[in-house]
């Protein structure tokens, strides 16, 4: 639900059944005081109020909490540019996302950004900012990640998906919900809510799996557009050196190089300006085996001419760039 600044809004529920129920109203989780009627009224409402609102039922037979409704008050904060763009053909399917806006955007406490396959409408991703943490697994590491879904660089929203939910040759659109990006003043994006603004399509087919040269791009004009991308698409097993070179750019991204895929060589194309790694850490994952920006766990592997970097500021915890259980060339 939207509304502006000034308005009076009014939530109701109807239930049904015998004793009659207590009800709880809720806004993003935490009891209001006092709201414990069927409808509840909000007057005058400020941007304080905007936020997901609930309502908890509870008699002798049990307790149901209802779905969330959404209030917003719209920001006019419009969207300048996508990537991948609207309508855009041959995308790696390793394309990060983003949105830059006309102004800094600010990550929202509620909203979803989901991925649908245009064939038959199926989620095929989604990201749930009403959780601080997401979590997904990187290469083969069959341990689970912690991650942070969406940064925040300038005027742009970054996403950062789980991996390998794109497949070649599919077309997708991406829906932004009302409130999961805010303008600074706390008001919200107005979303993305149908199958056209946001949509594009991933190229037909990817490198032969005998390749034994593969390219990263950060702008895309590449085999593939990360890191993790090139690393997961030498088969399992692979016995012949592949080198991977990856051009000029920052790749904000975790990378596991897995035992099942050595003799790699990662090649950057300036020891300067090749820059690879993210910002983790013990806060966000406890243990060696996920804490590093670039994990390396395969025989026969090669770094040359890159820079590994692990951005975690001082004093935010334990943080390695590099981990490796196994012999590597750096």
């Amino acid at each position: 639900m939207t509304t502006t600044v000034g308005q009076n809004v009014t939530f109701s529920v109807t239930a049904t059944g015998s004793p009659t129920p207590i009800y709880q109203w809720s806004r993003n989780g935490a009891p209001i005081s006092g709201a414990t009627s069927p409808a509840l009224t909000l007057t005058n409402v400020q941007l304080a109020n905007t936020g997901a609102y609930t309502v908890s039922l509870l008699n002798d037979v049990g307790a149901v909490t209802s779905t969330a409704a959404l209030l917003a008050i719209p920001s006019s904060m419009v969207v300048t540019a996508m990537a991948p763009a609207n309508n855009a053909a041959a995308v790696n399917v390793d394309a990060p996302l983003s949105l830059t806006f006309d102004r800094p955007p600010v990550v929202g406490s509620i909203g979803r950004i989901r991925i649908f396959k245009a064939a038959d409408d199926s989620v095929v991703d989604t990201l749930d900012f009403g959780a601080a943490l997401q979590q997904r697994t990187v290469g083969t590491n069959s341990t689970l990640y912690n991650f942070i879904p969406v940064a925040i660089a300038g005027n742009t929203a970054n996403f950062y998906m789980h991996e390998g939910v794109l497949a070649y040759g599919q077309t997708y659109y991406v829906q932004v919900e009302s409130s999961a990006l805010l303008d600074a003043t706390g008001a919200s994006f107005i979303g993305i809510t149908d199958k056209v603004t946001w949509r594009f399509t991933t190229k037909a087919a990817g490198p032969a799996a005998t390749a034994t040269a593969l390219t990263v791009a950060a702008d895309g004009n590449g085999d593939f557009t990360t890191v993790q991308g090139a690393i997961d698409a030498v088969p399992a097993g692979n016995n012949q050196r592949v080198v991977i070179t990856v051009k000029k750019g920052n790749y904000n991204e975790l990378v596991y190089l897995g035992a099942t895929r050595p003799f790699i060589t990662i090649h950057g194309e300036d020891r300067a300006l090749t820059v690879v790694g993210y910002p983790n850490n013990n806060n966000l994952n406890s243990t060696t085996a996920t804490r590093a920006a670039f994990s390396i766990a395969a025989n026969d592997s090669v770094l040359e001419n890159i820079t590994i970097k692990n951005p975690t500021p001082q004093g935010g915890s334990q943080a390695e760039a590099v981990f490796t259980g196994r012999s590597a060339c750096c």
